[in-house]
Order: C-alpha cells, then structure tokens, then sequence
C-alpha cells in the first residue's frame, strides 16, 4: 500500500467534504444577508473563515487538499459553522485523522425492524441482547434469560454488562474462563471509553466500578484495549450443563451507540437449549388447560 498516496487521498477527500459542506449552507440560515447578484450557491469560503475565526488563506489550503494539520479547535469551529450532524461531525474528524470524543446520546428508541429482528432469535434458541452506549442491558430475549438469569430482578443500575460480569457472582459463575472474558470484555469496553473519554457518566462508573471490584481496578490499570474478535464462550449452565456459544456483536445502523449481542450455540448446545423451549411450550400448556 502506498502510503503517501493514501494521506493525499485522505486530505483531498476532506478538502471535499469542506465545500461541499459549504455549498449546502444557505447564508440566510445563518444571517448573512444576500443581494440578487450572489453566483455563491451557499457560503463563500472567506465567510466561513471569519465565522469559524480561522484566516481565509489557510481555509482555502483546507479545501484545497493540502496536507496541514487541524486542530481539535478548529474542527469543532468548523462543525459548528456547516451544522454537522453527530455523523457527519465524526467523519469530519476521521478525515482530519483525529480521534473524536463523544458523549453517548441516552433515551434512544430501537426501531420495529430491529426488534422484528431480534425476536427472530427466539426460533435459533439464541441468547440474544440489546445494548446501549453505556453497555447497559435495553433488552433481553428468553434464552438469554435462561442462560444468564433474569436481569428483570435486578436493580435497574445493575443491568449493566460490566457490572454483571466483575461484580454478580451468579453471572460470574457462568463462565468456565471468567478471567479470560472479564479480561477480554474490559479491553473492549476500555475501547469506547476512548471514544468517551469526557462523559461523567463514564468516569463516574469507572470509579465506581474500582471501588467494587479488586479485579476491574487492577485490569483497567493495564490499559489494555481491544475490538472484536472472534469469541468462543463457554458456560456451565446449573441446569443443563455446558453450553458453548460463538458470540457475535452486530451494530444498530441508526443507533450508532446501540449494539446487538448474540450468543450462537453449536450444535449440542442448541439441542440442549431447544428442549428447554420443549419443557416451556408444555408448561404453557398446562397452565392453559
């Protein structure tokens, strides 16, 4: 790969999204008043300089290609001037090869297709969850209820996947290599938190999460950090013995913080679990009858 070929690319690409950004912003929008003899179709690039505070020299370089460095600053100047959505903002920051730190958004809704989705999961006898940017548990399906316990009797702070994992003994148990998961769960989870890094709620659980737990301080210290890979996990089931699930995390395209976690049995594992569904479907029967 050329590298070099791959920055210019990056940069050129950026000085595209600045006009075309530019291009889209009416000045009426923003109180520029306008005469009848305007050829600009949004912005002229002098009048985004003086409203981001930043020289016109130095935003035409921008927009241009060339290979400058942006400040954090100035990226947000700049969002702010084109009124970038979340999306747009990040891909603004990805171009300028900046890391960007966000908060969470809270109270998002998972749209019908989504749900029409995850209730498939059911007929798979898959363990299946919905996430929010907090790793907080939005929701459930019945194997996963099964398998790990029925998160509904816990207190609401507590459905978290964190703090299952480092702090209810119950969940811990589950897993026959609970130092492993724990370990590999916190580098991911050490991974959004980059992303995160000024959210109170995040350090507010962080350091919550260290005075609980001997193991999350220590581990979190290491700083280690990581994205998916491929994850075999491997559970001591009370009732029905060892289950073994590739475990697979899917993002939700309109909910960017929201993920889809779903526990696939293998082969003996999903017969296992398919004969609990058995037991349950009688069970429903008799209570009708």
């Amino acid at each position: 790969m050329d590298l070099k070929k791959t920055e210019t690319n990056r940069y050129t690409e950026l000085g595209e999204f600045l006009k075309a950004r530019r291009n889209k912003i009416k000045p009426e929008h923003i109180g520029i008043s306008v005469g009848t003899r305007r050829r600009t179709p949004g912005l002229r690039r002098e009048e985004v300089a003086q409203l981001a505070g930043i020289g016109i020299t130095w935003y035409t370089w921008l927009e241009q290609g060339r290979e400058i460095n942006v400040s954090d600053a100035i990226l947000d100047s700049l969002s702010r001037v084109f009124m970038l959505t979340k999306e747009e903002r990040s891909h603004l920051y990805a171009l300028a090869n900046k890391s960007l730190s966000m908060q969470v958004e809270p109270h998002q809704t998972v749209n019908d297709s989504v749900l029409n989705f995850f209730a498939k999961f059911d007929l798979l006898y898959c363990p299946a969850f919905i996430t929010d940017g907090y790793w907080n548990l939005v929701k459930w399906n019945k194997y996963a209820a099964f398998v790990f316990g029925d998160f509904s009797q816990l207190p609401t702070n507590e459905q978290n996947t964190i703090h299952l994992m480092f702090c209810n003994q119950d969940y811990m148990s589950l897993f026959e290599y609970w130092e492993y998961h724990a370990k590999e769960m916190l580098a991911r989870f050490h991974a959004t938190f980059a992303k995160h890094n000024d959210d109170p709620w995040f350090i507010r659980f962080i350091e919550e999460m260290k005075s609980k737990s001997d193991s999350f301080a220590s581990w979190w210290a290491l700083h280690d950090v990581n994205s998916m890979t491929n994850i075999v996990k491997e559970v001591k089931h009370p009732a029905v013995g060892k289950l073994i699930f590739d475990f697979v995390s899917f993002d939700i395209f309109d909910n960017q913080d929201y993920k889809l976690l779903v526990y696939n049995p293998d082969h003996d594992s999903s017969i296992k679990l398919s004969k609990v569904a058995d037991f349950s479907a009688m069970q429903e029967r008799y209570r009708r009858n």
